[in-house]
């Protein structure tokens, strides 16, 4: 049955669990889903009985519950989803020291994924010492890029070159519209992309956008 306020977790044991990114992976496949052992196996490409190892751990901690069981042959197949829809995790209830180590190690882990990836193309591309730092300004910009024996910038735009996007910076100046408009805009290029149906063919990216105020100092 839905509800609209999500089960909190208020043991210590799980919520550790949870807020751990290597053990979490384990519990994502039977959020608001019914699963099997060797199903979820399968997915993640791990034995059997990791996943089960880690299947009786979240049953104890109670986080997943048996939805039905499969007759077969010999022992029955148990099938496991979550204890809820949606599972809330208070960082208060976990050992992280405060909202800043959640963040971090979130967005540490994910952070990663996305440079392991990076590497891989770059990698690909040319070896290691090839690869600098490249600074230029045109006009009042002063850009920092990734270069070629201090050529212009790599472009992995065209149309034979691998879907590689990587860009962090900081606008020094943005009108509060302007900075909404921009949020609205990048959003909807998530939403067109991204419909939150699974596709069935195609290799894995991973993708991150970011945007956040930053604090005016000395006075600025």
């Amino acid at each position: 049955m839905s509800s609209d306020l999500p089960f909190c977790v208020t043991d210590g044991r799980a919520s550790a669990f949870l807020v751990d990114p290597a053990l979490r992976r384990y519990f994502y496949p039977f959020l608001n889903h019914e699963r099997t052992v060797a199903e979820v196996a399968r997915e993640l490409g791990e034995t059997s009985n990791a996943v089960l190892y880690r299947v009786r751990r979240m049953c104890d901690l109670g986080l997943l519950r048996v939805a039905r069981t499969l007759p077969r042959r010999g022992r029955a197949v148990k099938v496991y989803t979550s204890v809820a829809e949606r599972v809330f995790v208070p960082y208060a209830r976990t050992p992280l020291a405060d909202l800043g180590e959640a963040l971090r190690r979130s967005r540490l882990q994910h952070e990663e994924v996305l440079i392991s990836g990076l590497l891989a193309v770059m990698r690909g591309e040319q070896a290691d010492a090839d690869w600098g730092l490249l600074l230029y300004r045109e006009g009042e910009t002063v850009y920092a890029y990734d270069a070629l024996e201090g050529r212009a910038p790599w472009n992995p735009t065209g149309p034979r070159e691998p879907a590689l996007l990587d860009y962090a910076f900081t606008v020094n100046a943005l009108p509060f519209e302007r900075a909404k408009a921009l949020q609205r805009d990048l959003l909807e290029v998530l939403a067109k992309y991204f419909s939150g149906e699974e596709a069935t063919s195609g290799s894995p990216y991973a993708v991150r956008i970011a945007l956040t105020p930053l604090p005016i100092t000395n006075g600025e």
